[in-house]
Order: C-alpha cells, then sequence, then structure tokens
C-alpha cells in the first residue's frame, strides 16, 4: 500500500451565500420602531420567501434595551442569532446563524 500524508493544506471557501444580518440598534424612530424591528421583518420576509418557515423571534436584552434575536432550525438543530449576527442562506437552500466577529473573518461582498 502507498500511504501518502501530507502536512495542513490551506482552503478558501467558494460557495456563494447570500446574508442578511440582524441590526443590533435599539433605538427608535418617531413611529417606535427600532432598526433591530425593521431587519427582523426584512429577514422574516427573506427567509419566508425562500419556502423557510423553522424560525421564530425572541426577545434579548443588549445593555438594558430590549432587542430581538431568532432561533433557527439548521442543519445541526436550533441555533440562535442574537442582535449584531448574520443569517446566511447556503446554495441549497438552507439557513445558518454566523456571529458577526466570524463573519467579519470569514466573507467578503462579491
Amino acid at each position: 500500500m502507498n500511504w501518502k500524508i501530507g502536512g495542513p493544506g490551506r482552503y478558501r471557501k467558494t460557495a456563494t451565500v447570500e446574508a442578511m444580518q440582524i441590526s443590533a440598534d435599539g433605538l427608535r424612530n418617531e413611529n417606535q420602531v427600532s432598526q433591530n424591528s425593521l431587519s427582523l421583518a426584512a429577514i422574516s420576509g427573506w427567509m419566508r420567501a425562500n419556502g423557510f418557515r423553522d424560525f421564530e423571534a425572541y426577545e434579548v436584552f443588549v445593555d438594558d434595551v430590549l432587542l430581538y434575536g431568532f432561533r433557527l432550525k439548521t442543519l445541526e438543530g436550533w441555533m440562535e442569532a442574537k442582535p449584531g449576527c448574520w443569517i446566511l442562506r447556503g446554495s441549497e437552500g438552507e439557513f445558518w446563524p454566523v456571529q458577526e466577529s466570524i463573519f467579519a473573518k470569514t466573507y467578503a461582498m462579491v
């Protein structure tokens, strides 16, 4: 048998994803609507328009400000997406959350 064991390789992601960020801005406009609420509405519509229904909004306090995030059913089970997180849609139509810091290191606008 001819075994070939190499050292670690370097790889980059090649798949293109769609992504939307949950706003962490809790400031309210004159109609008492926050950027956080608007982003949840937009992301909900985007996920529903792509046939995804396994998600729910939940309340979270950030610095004593009531904001909203999502719980999503992913391929790995239920995951939470807090304000500031990105929601991604993959090439197979799957959705999953990614923390803002990880998203910034891993993805670039095309």
